[in-house]
């Protein structure tokens, strides 16, 4: 260590500082600048978007999420479940509140997000035919989302479908072919 020290707070710093700040008061400047915050923004933004990356760290969190509740004492989990009673009993019970989450614009939302959880791998003008072939031709979902699959573009499934089609399409052609030869 140096003889140098923070400008702000008189902590004392490495000579290695280029701000002449300690680390918190360095951060703090870094973090306060616009233009930082928006080159970190994007690059969070691609790096999530990235095939694999979101899932990924979501189990990631849940893992660390089990592990901590397994390790909980039981003053800890007590504390816990008081902390959500008393969020239920101040807050979430307050008829404004109530009200809100129940008007329609919550309840279409609700809704919306979760057709979207659940039907997020099917294109919006398939997902009726998807309905259709679960809740009135009785397939079971797995079945009807390989029949779905099979009309999305761009998918192994679909591929393999076309390619058949085509097989066939030429096979029809060749018997065609012979039969009018002779």
């Amino acid at each position: 260590m140096s003889g140098r020290t923070c400008s702000q707070c008189g902590a004392r710093i490495t000579r290695m500082s280029r701000t002449g700040l300690c680390r918190p008061h360095a951060n703090a400047r870094m973090h306060a600048d616009p233009a930082y915050r928006a080159r970190r923004a994007a690059g969070l933004a691609a790096h999530f978007a990235k095939p694999g990356v979101r899932e990924a760290w979501g189990k990631h969190l849940q893992a660390g999420l089990r592990a901590y509740r397994a390790t909980m004492t039981d003053e800890q989990r007590q504390r816990a479940s008081d902390h959500g009673r008393r969020l239920i009993r101040d807050y979430l019970s307050q008829p404004e509140i109530i009200a809100r989450a129940l008007s329609p614009e919550a309840r279409r939302k609700a809704v919306a997000a979760y057709v979207e959880t659940v039907m997020g791998w099917c294109p919006i003008p398939l997902r009726l035919e998807y309905s259709d072939l679960v809740y009135r031709k009785g397939y079971s979902a797995t079945e009807a989302r390989e029949i779905i699959e099979q009309q999305i573009p761009g998918t192994t499934a679909h591929a393999k479908r076309e390619i058949a089609s085509r097989e066939l399409a030429s096979r029809m052609r060749h018997q065609r072919s012979m039969a009018e030869a002779y």
